[in-house]
């Protein structure tokens, strides 16, 4: 089971992200501050959190 599971969550697309100076002091400001080893997995975790806030949002419901 445990060789299914690293299978699937083998990444293997890369996505590259560009940027500037303020956004970088930032990021690593609030990563030191949080004690956030990880800053790909935090990246990561947090645009799919984003994406799936929207995606809740827009969704359609039974009154609509």
């Amino acid at each position: 089971m445990s060789e299914f599971k690293n299978k699937k969550q083998l990444r293997s697309h890369k996505v590259v992200v560009a940027l500037n100076d303020d956004e970088k002091i930032f990021i690593d400001n609030y990563c030191n501050k949080n004690n956030i080893k990880s800053k790909g997995k935090f990246l990561r975790e947090t645009a799919i959190r984003m994406i799936l806030k929207q995606m809740h949002q827009y969704s359609p419901t039974l009154f609509d």
